[in-house]
């Protein structure tokens, strides 16, 4: 990639060169042209703009979206606005795409611009930065590209988006970044998207905290893809102030046999074609629930287990460790499991995928049709 130049950066207050080769550390979506954050720090009225480009970058053919996050810091409140116009181009320097974004000050957001190629040709991008004229402000900040993504986009990425969770692309809790379940789930998934089936998803949260939410965005994504689906959400809180058509939802503990097996024995008839697990992310409570829950998937169905890379306290062996002792082993070999719930899950078990789509592993687990 070729060498650009930010015009001012900080307090250096002369031209930094950057290089268009660094890859952020994170991301494993190919197209992700940053080590870390980058720092653009607009330009007073009259001089020349920020702007800085990236690429030609070396994409597969289905790629046709980029997501920014961006955040614009000044030191005091009422800063002028920034104005960022980023440009997807095409190898010869034809714009693919164009997207403009005014951010206030202390403002952070993550935006989208989907762009056309006609072929699987490098594609170039460029960022603009200008300040928004203000009367009497004079105090600028720097605008940050925190973080970039390059993917394909597909409809579960546009409903996860739109609901607010972070198995898409555009949604972060806490210091993370988007997971991207959504590019990898809708592979997957759209085999069965308009079969009638039943889901049950455990954990529903999504990071709100409340004892009583009113509120499932997954579940409200899972009702849209499939809309013949009978779901149904398990969570250790109670979800009962969240009605929707299709969807029942029980409050019970992920680690409670004597919990899972109400569910199971009020919801586990027929078989779920498709378990989401997405709960307390506990390595223990995870391999409890799988034990459990796995006899009553469907044969040749699906179980999910999502955020392998991080538990809420340290336990082991982690679930991550488990599903690869199983691949190299054939063995599931678990503190928390029976001898009897882990031969049978050998027995049951056609085939273990970990998938990264982002930062963050999940497991495909497939039961035999037989």
């Amino acid at each position: 990639m070729e060498r650009v130049v930010s015009r001012e950066t900080g307090a250096l207050g002369r031209r930094v060169a950057v290089r268009g080769e660094h890859l952020n550390g994170y991301c494993r979506v190919p197209g992700s042209p940053f080590a870390g954050t980058l720092h653009l720090v607009p330009n007073l009225a009259d001089e020349e703009a920020t702007e800085v480009s990236f690429g030609p970058m070396d994409m597969p053919a289905e790629v046709d979206t980029f997501t920014f996050f961006w955040r614009y810091g000044v030191r005091r409140h009422g800063g002028q606005a920034a104005v960022v116009t980023c440009r997807a181009l095409a190898g010869d320097g034809d714009v693919l795409a164009q997207q403009t974004t005014r951010l206030g000050a202390g403002e952070q957001r993550a935006t989208s611009m989907r762009f056309r190629r006609p072929d699987a040709s490098p594609v170039g991008l460029s960022v603009h930065v200008v300040l928004e004229p203000a009367a009497g402000e004079t105090d600028r900040g720097a605008v940050r590209l925190q973080y970039l993504l390059a993917y394909p986009h597909n409809p579960l990425v546009h409903l996860t988006n739109a609901a607010g969770t972070d198995k898409g692309t555009e949604i972060a809790f806490g210091k993370g970044v988007p997971h991207c379940y959504a590019i990898a789930y809708h592979e997957l998934f759209a085999p069965f998207r308009t079969a009638e089936f039943s889901l049950l998803e455990i954990g529903l949260q999504n990071g709100s905290g409340d004892e009583r939410p009113v509120d499932a965005p997954s579940l409200r994504v899972w009702r849209e893809f499939f809309p013949r689906a009978r779901i149904v959400g398990y969570d250790i809180n109670d979800f009962n102030a969240f009605s929707q058509e299709g969807t029942a939802t029980v409050r019970g503990d992920q680690s409670s046999r004597e919990d899972l097996a109400r569910l199971l024995a009020e919801h586990g008839q027929p078989p779920f074609r498709l378990v989401i697990d997405d709960g307390s992310h506990a390595s223990s409570h995870q391999q409890i629930s799988f034990a459990g829950v796995f006899p009553h998937v469907a044969p040749g169905g699906i179980y999910v287990i999502e955020d392998l890379h991080w538990q809420p306290f340290v336990e082991t062996p982690t679930t991550l460790e488990v599903l690869r002792g199983y691949l190299e082993r054939r063995r599931i070999e678990s503190p928390w499991m029976r001898d009897n719930e882990a031969r049978e899950l050998e027995a049951s078990i056609a085939s273990v995928e970990i998938l990264r789509p982002n930062d963050a592993e999940i497991a495909v687990i497939r039961r035999r049709d037989g």
